[in-house]
């Protein structure tokens, strides 16, 4: 997904940039598109404005890494830009460069197409989801996994805070642990026949083992829910 950005009027009637040279100027502007393309968003699906390392950054951007480097001094201490912790570039007070409409809408797009594809449910324990539901990365973007469609899912707060930097398969095994030691499941119950809700395929008696982690209650609740209140 690529975002819309406003350069004209930050920019050309910008108070703040009137002091940049032409260097850091095309620089910063080249950022700003940049950081449309990589259109990088939290959790919540809000914009974020981080773009990548300096040197990266040079790169995509085709400016000599000195050059982006002295445009990056000036432009942290104008307060156009901030260094995270990572050592990456984020363009401060990101959303007053895009144009409102269209990254609410994209946004928006974006949270529609990844709850209608799990029937608004958890995509890993199956419940239903709140209002205040997370984008998941199946991939941790800490571990190298992108925004591309199929790394991301529509998570829970719980299940999204507990994978945390964990991979699919790292979690699945943490919740099969989890169950097993709660009793709810046998402990010679393979790890690879533990499956998440998006992984049921719709099939009900493969989605009982998608909330045996969860409390005796919510889970009797979740089962009658999606209509198998009588199965074994």
């Amino acid at each position: 997904m690529k975002t819309w950005v406003k350069l004209y009027t930050d920019i050309a009637s910008n108070d703040t940039t009137c002091d940049l040279s032409w260097t850091e100027l095309g620089i910063w502007s080249a950022m700003l598109a940049l950081c449309g393309e990589i259109d990088d968003h939290n959790d919540e699906g809000e914009p974020t404005g981080r773009l990548d390392t300096p040197a990266n950054i040079a790169w995509h951007i085709r400016c000599t890494k000195d050059d982006m480097l002295g445009a990056a001094a000036t432009l942290v201490s104008a307060g156009l830009v901030a260094i995270e912790a990572d050592g990456t570039l984020r363009i401060c007070d990101w959303k007053r460069y895009l144009s409102r409409s269209s990254w609410n809408s994209a946004r928006e797009l974006l949270r529609e197409q990844l709850a209608d594809d799990m029937n608004n449910r958890c995509a890993y324990c199956g419940r239903k989801l709140p209002n205040n539901w997370h984008i998941e990365h199946m991939q941790p973007k800490s571990r190298g996994g992108t925004w591309d469609k199929d790394n991301i899912v529509a998570s829970c707060p719980r299940c999204n805070t507990e994978k945390a930097t964990k991979t699919v398969d790292e979690y699945r095994a943490f919740c099969l642990r989890r169950a097993q030691d709660r009793g709810w499941l046998p402990r010679d119950w393979p790890v690879e026949s533990y499956r998440f809700y998006m992984e049921t395929e719709g099939t009900k008696r493969k989605a009982i083992t998608t909330i045996a982690d969860m409390p005796p209650k919510q889970r009797a609740e979740l089962m009658e829910d999606l209509g198998y209140a009588n199965m074994a």
